[in-house]
């Protein structure tokens, strides 16, 4: 199987994506050396940052011994921070390799061997100290701002929980963020759910009734005047392509179909579910559905390919109200195996979205272990997973 390739956010203190890293089944110098012509450091640098991103910074896994590695020269240095987790002992090729690192251009973050006996004399190059913040002793999650402060670096705060572990990170100040937290829902008593989130959910079960007609489901659209304009602003969006501009819902339905633009109304009423979230948050969300939905059509399931883009939106809907899983879903017109399948019931489709989850953690072991009992064919998915990338990043493009 080819390495297979994921992108995981790294945040600011406002929850805005700083940079992604780079997650890989393969090291760094293996995906550059199987990369065909001279461009490949760029274009892999390029294809993680997704269109309309180039000025995010993207994080890469480097070995203190490969610091000094010929191949880290056809990266574009300018657009890469350069991370060593760990080092076993200071020695005069590692501080030769991160000079040149950072001579070349090159953001240099080290992790918190930093901080051990023995390795001062890197402290004038660091330009990021990374802390694993689930595994750090209190001392050492307290230490890593205060250290990077008075070297003029920055702490990123790594692998943190929870948004409880956010904001201690953030109050005790780290200036970077990664992590589980930001996908994780925080649950508010159900009379605590604002009165929009219940608009927005009675709306969902309007759009997704089995029985929903063209004409109904045009007015169902109107009745929000926001609604309509953002849903008109996606379908006019670069991930369409189309020629000429949709000026009216009745236009999207006769040109798209009521399945095309019942999907978009699905989506654009999530996006303003989650006003209140990241957009990251949202940007996973739709790069989780249309990943399963072009991983179904690998499978054969092409008729379903609607029904698995759906699973993708809803499998982060307690995200976007505040309430357990269960309880929406009870709620919301879905087909049963897709019902199931979110509520962790094994089946095929369970299976499937399991191995999305896998690929978005980096977690290779199980992830080829479900490739291979769904059928899929290896080789092709980090390019099915590339482009569902490409196609959500404009959806969010201006």
């Amino acid at each position: 199987m080819r390495p297979l390739i994921a992108r995981q956010p790294i945040f600011d203190p406002d929850e805005k994506v700083y940079a992604y890293e780079m997650v890989a089944s393969e090291s760094l110098e293996t995906i550059l050396r199987d990369m065909d012509g001279g461009n490949g450091g760029a274009e892999l640098v390029g294809r993680t940052q997704g269109p309309g991103h180039g000025s995010r910074k993207v994080f890469l896994e480097v070995t203190a011994e490969q610091l000094g590695a010929d191949w880290l020269g056809s990266l574009p240095a300018a657009r890469v921070v350069l991370q060593v987790s760990h080092a076993a002992e200071m020695t005069p090729d590692l501080m030769a390799g991160c000079q040149a690192v950072r001579e070349s251009g090159f953001t240099l973050a080290l992790g918190d061997f930093i901080l051990e006996d023995g390795f001062s004399q890197l402290a004038p190059l660091v330009d990021i100290l990374r802390i694993d913040f689930e595994q750090a002793s209190q001392s050492h999650q307290r230490m890593a701002p205060i250290w990077s402060q008075t070297r003029k670096a920055q702490a990123l705060a790594y692998n943190v929980p929870s948004k409880a572990a956010f904001t201690l990170a953030k109050n005790i100040g780290y200036s970077y963020f990664h992590g589980p937290f930001a996908y994780q829902a925080e649950f508010v008593d159900k009379t605590d759910v604002p009165g929009f989130k219940l608009n927005y959910l009675r709306l969902l079960q309007e759009i997704n009734s089995p029985d929903m007609e063209f004409d109904k489901l045009e007015e169902v659209i109107k009745q929000d005047v926001s609604l309509t304009f953002k849903l008109l602003k996606y379908i006019n969006s670069a991930a369409f392509g189309l020629r000429s501009e949709i000026e009216s819902i009745h236009q999207a339905l006769t040109l798209m179909g009521t399945r095309e633009v019942r999907k978009w109304s699905t989506l654009v009423t999530m996006t303003s579910m989650g006003e209140d979230l990241p957009e990251e948050a949202l940007v996973a969300c739709v790069l989780r559905g249309r990943f399963l939905e072009t991983l179904g059509v690998e499978m054969g399931q092409e008729e379903r390919k609607d029904d698995l883009f759906f699973m993708g939106i809803f499998s982060m809907i307690e995200l976007f109200m505040g309430r357990p899983k269960e309880e929406i879903l009870g709620d919301l017109p879905l087909r049963p195996d897709i019902r199931a399948a979110l509520l962790g019931e094994e089946g095929t489709f369970n299976t499937l979205l399991n191995m999305v989850l896998a690929y978005e953690d980096g977690d290779w072991d199980p992830l080829h272990n479900y490739v291979r009992d769904l059928g899929l064919p290896g080789d092709e998915v980090p390019d099915l997973y590339f482009d569902a990338l490409d196609w959500t990043e404009k959806i969010f493009m201006e």
